[in-house]
């Protein structure tokens, strides 16, 4: 044999060699990470439910506390429901303006609470109980920071076009999810795109709640800037006002860098920052809530004055 043969056969010997190597590497490789996602799943997991557990624990403790209010508050809510069955607004007596979050929980909701907490101000947030799985620790830290959870439905379908027992499904569904988290039943219920009938009055009126809509709708979904937002806001905004914002589904990027400023240029003109439940409970909203009338066509209720969300 030459010589030649003989280095090209040791070549290809030694090619193999390496080529086996570097497969048994491969598999060592993918056995390691394998192995480390293994341990970094459960500890993530065990972080995950040791936060649930403390803001579970400081959910019932706000709770507690609250429970004189917020029966108050359940009282004038029913007694608000023999006059209205819907409100837009609240009375101006007091300076008091809502603030309401739509269709989260989202990836902004933890932001936007931390913003209220620095803040010292309270809000609303009209959660889809579609939306809920695996954010159950912020819904309990929205209620141990002093806020309040409203029912959004379960998946943000206009009610209008359901039938009365789709309807009942879709609001009780999410109020029950509520209360099998160990947070208060729903007081409010807002209807997605504000659209509503007679039997979403019924079905709301059957459950103890009461349709909660809104005064000042800025579009905070469209807004091009965060200054464009607040002034939309500031222009419209006054006592016994329930102001429409959103933290969910998506990114809310402009309504979190509004909020701040917000916040504070409605401090600064005298107002607090209250939930709406407290703010139909201190303000007693008038009878006459700017509601149109009922078409005897299909028995919608045509919210004049609260703009149609449509996104």
């Amino acid at each position: 044999m030459s010589g030649a043969s003989v280095i090209q056969r040791r070549r290809r010997a030694a090619a193999a060699l390496g080529a086996g190597a570097l497969a048994v590497l491969g598999v060592v490789l993918i056995a390691r990470d394998c192995g480390n996602a293994a341990v970094r799943q459960p500890a993530a997991s065990a972080i995950a439910e040791r936060r649930l557990d403390a803001q579970r624990e400081r959910s019932q403790a706000a709770i507690e506390e609250r429970m004189a209010t917020r029966m108050r508050e359940r009282r004038a809510i029913a007694a608000t429901r023999t006059q209205t069955p819907v409100v837009r607004f609240a009375g101006p007596g007091r300076k008091r303006v809502a603030l309401t979050f739509d269709d989260g929980p989202g990836p902004d909701t933890e932001r936007i609470l931390d913003v209220l907490r620095d803040a010292g101000a309270q809000s609303t947030f009209f959660v889809l109980g579609g939306r809920v799985r695996g954010r159950e620790a912020t819904l309990h830290r929205i209620v141990a920071e002093g806020h309040e959870i409203g029912d959004h439905t379960w998946s943000h379908g206009d009610l209008t076009r359901l039938s009365r027992r789709a309807q009942r499904a879709e609001i009780r569904s999410q109020a029950y999810l509520i209360e099998r988290l160990g947070l208060p039943r729903p007081l409010l219920m807002r209807p997605p795109y504000g659209a509503f009938d007679q039997r979403t009055m019924l079905e709301v009126k059957r459950a103890g709640m009461l349709v909660a809509l809104w005064s000042v709708d800025p579009e905070d979904y469209d807004a091009a800037s965060a200054r464009q937002l607040r002034r939309a806001v500031l222009r419209s905004a006054g006592a016994g006002s329930i102001v429409l914002l959103h933290d969910g589904p998506a990114s809310r990027a402009v309504t979190l860098r509004a909020l701040p400023s917000l916040i504070r240029a409605l401090k600064r003109r005298g107002y607090r920052l209250v939930t709406a439940s407290t703010l139909i409970a201190s303000s007693r909203p008038p009878t006459e809530q700017d509601l149109g009338r009922v078409s005897s066509g299909d028995s919608r209720i045509s919210g004049r004055g609260a703009r149609t969300k449509r996104r």
